[in-house]
């Protein structure tokens, strides 16, 4: 009893730090503002509303066909609400993966603690967030949390929906079922081409292992996932479609054969699995302790069912199957000229690289609970502090952080009302200074024909706009 009392005394502080580690994160997006590609986006709306937008969107701009809807809930909210939309996208993580991990475990006819399951995703939100290839376009840029990290949300919500009903007594899911979640999968998947194959590679995995696993019905879990599977497929033949591929294609070099597809991928994928453990050694280390320690103690230090010899197979498998995943994430980018992704597109490979590896710890703890040890519980009990104590290191950074981008939102703020004071003098083509608001995206200059100027002209509803240094 004294240990139980402790160990959950020990969850609850460690989730009271990662979520204030991830209040900052939170804090941090606040300072966020239109960015390049944000004017683009809000400023068709405004012109053609959400319906044309998405018409007008398809056939001259890009293939995503979903990314309108949520840029038009933001607008409803005004200029304003771009600032919490890093701290909604947080939030939307952290109860995606409760919502998941709640129905493996209902899935696995194991009872756990509310208080394990909402650590274990704490964890997983803030080491994505920590580790993430750049933040600043996978977090507090809009228009790439939208394309990369928000579909990541709503692949969580759509696995514990799958979970769920797998748990469920009934055999096979009624048709309003299949309709519902794979629409809801084929507008998740318009959010982009990565996601989209990343999510039909997801589901293809599932229903394979299924197969290979189950001991029962070898087909139940492809009766499951085949409705979001066909809606991912849907999804990648519309945005395939979308006139505006031909000058965007244009652009690039050539697609890559389909052998050298492959080829690419894999060493693409291999490179950032290798780079990821020998340049991130100490965040994946404390990430592998919190996980290993929270799975011994909410899991197999009841329940040490599994030999290890099966919890290391387990824990390969789960390996392979993540970096499998990581590979569909990155195949899109590859056959777009045999592209290495970009650092926002890799948000859906490091969210693949950590479940697929966190998956590997969870069944690797299993091998460890088997030796029986006395000292285990005390052994986990401190990885998982060390876990959640680790956040604190990268405190001084991400105050850093905030304060560029706090900087950088006080100039947007003062060039914003400058803009607004030139309007309501009735000007329509408009002078501002060229200042550095925009860290590491492309912003107005000098020339007014520029897509930046041109998009914010479109946004402000003016002839143009000209930034002169």
């Amino acid at each position: 009893m004294v240990k139980s009392k402790f160990f959950s005394f020990l969850a609850l502080a460690g989730s009271a730090v990662i979520t204030f580690m991830l209040s900052m994160y939170a804090w941090a997006g606040t300072f966020a503002r239109y960015w390049a590609d944000d004017y683009c986006y809000s400023g068709t709306l405004r012109e053609f509303g959400l319906v044309g937008g998405i018409a007008n969107w398809y056939v001259e701009s890009g293939s995503r066909f979903s990314t309108l809807i949520p840029v038009w809930i933001s607008e409803r909210f005004g200029e304003g609400a771009i600032r919490w939309l890093p701290a909604l996208i947080l939030l939307l993580l952290v109860a995606g993966w409760a919502y998941t991990l709640s129905g493996v475990a209902r899935l696995a006819r194991v009872t756990l603690r509310s208080v394990w399951i909402g650590l274990t995703a704490l964890l997983m939100v803030y080491f994505t967030m920590l580790m993430a290839v750049d933040r600043l376009q996978s977090l507090y840029w809009r228009m790439g949390t939208l394309h990369y990290t928000l579909p990541l949300a709503l692949l969580l919500f759509a696995a514990g929906w799958i979970t769920r009903a797998l748990a469920a007594p009934r055999r096979s899911p009624k048709i309003g079922w299949h309709v519902g979640l794979g629409l809801f999968a084929f507008l998740a998947a318009g959010l982009s081409e990565t996601f989209a194959a990343a999510q039909a590679g997801l589901m293809i995995l599932a229903a394979l292992l299924g197969f290979l696993f189950s001991s029962a019905d070898r087909f139940r879990v492809l009766r499951f996932t085949a409705a979001p599977l066909v809606g991912s497929l849907l999804a990648m033949i519309v945005m395939m479609g979308s006139p505006s591929n031909e000058w965007r294609m244009a652009a690039i070099a050539p697609a890559p054969g389909p052998v050298d597809l492959v080829l690419i991928t894999l060493r693409y994928a291999f490179d950032f699995t290798f780079f990821s453990f020998r340049g991130q050694p100490v965040p994946l280390a404390a990430f592998a302790a919190g996980i290993g320690a929270l799975a011994y103690l909410a899991v197999w230090r009841e329940r040490a069912a599994l030999g290890a010899g099966k919890a290391f197979l387990y824990a390969a498998v789960a390996a392979l199957a993540g970096f499998a995943f990581l590979c569909c994430a990155i195949a899109p980018s590859v056959y777009a000229g045999g592209q290495y992704p970009a650092g926002r597109a890799m948000m859906v490979g490091r969210f693949a690289f950590l479940a697929g590896w966190g998956a590997a710890f969870f069944f690797a703890s299993a091998a460890l609970a088997s030796l029986r040890w006395r000292a285990m519980p005390w052994l986990a009990a401190a990885g998982l502090a060390l876990a959640c104590l680790y956040p604190l290191r990268g405190l001084p950074a991400l105050q850093a952080e905030a304060h560029e981008l706090q900087i950088r939102s006080v100039r947007w703020d003062a060039r914003t009302a400058e803009i607004h004071v030139q309007i309501e003098a009735g000007e329509r083509d408009l002078f501002v200074r060229e200042i550095d608001v925009a860290q590491g995206h492309f912003d107005m200059g000098p020339n007014s024909s520029f897509w930046v100027n041109r998009c914010v002209a479109e946004f402000y509803g003016v002839d143009s706009i000209t930034a002169n240094p």
